[in-house]
């Protein structure tokens, strides 16, 4: 009976059994907007296809909910014949899945050696360019550090100007001989 009630509203809302949940909500849509009393085009009495669209969706709509709550219980009942492990002990007596577990494991050990190397190459290029920026901080300085450089320089410069001045003035005053 349910099954007839489905391949009912199917027809009603003229899609595929295959279809998905968002063709049945676009086929609806468009049922509504032509049959619906208040925007019926036509001028007929569209009551009747109006109600019969809405009982449609609706069993529409619980054949999608069964249906994702049977493929979880599928999955769920397939995960519990699938091998299993408790203390590093495999349980199940399916060979292939016990070979399939074996080969997940390998594959789980093999992406966690490559990630920690990973990350022992990642600390590694971190240091390696820490380093290179202390050499170039020792050797350039920061630019701060250049600034108070050269404002130490010309204040050197001048001194010594000022002083090569003096010089030059008591050697024309003939102080020094």
């Amino acid at each position: 009976m349910y099954q007839q009630q489905v391949i009912w509203a199917f027809s009603i809302l003229g899609i595929h059994q295959n279809s998905s949940r968002e063709d049945a909500k676009r086929a609806y849509r468009n049922l509504c907007k032509k049959y619906h009393p208040d925007t019926n085009l036509e001028g007929g009495d569209t009551s009747r296809e109006y109600i019969y669209v809405n009982q449609a969706y609706e069993i529409v709509n619980q054949y999608f909910t069964y249906m994702e709550i049977y493929k979880e219980q599928m999955l769920l009942q397939m995960q519990r014949n699938a091998s299993w492990t408790l203390g590093g002990r495999v349980y199940g007596d399916n060979a292939e899945t016990r070979k399939n577990y074996e080969q997940m494991q390998q594959r789980k050990s093999e992406t966690g050696r490559l990630r920690k190397w990973e990350k022992e190459n990642e600390q590694k290029e971190k240091e390696q360019k820490r380093m290179i920026y202390e050499k170039y901080k020792n050797s350039r300085g920061l630019p701060s550090q250049r600034q108070e450089n050269f404002k130490q320089k010309q204040e050197m410069k001048k001194e010594a100007e000022r002083i090569a001045g003096i010089i030059e003035r008591l050697l024309k005053e003939g102080e020094f001989k």
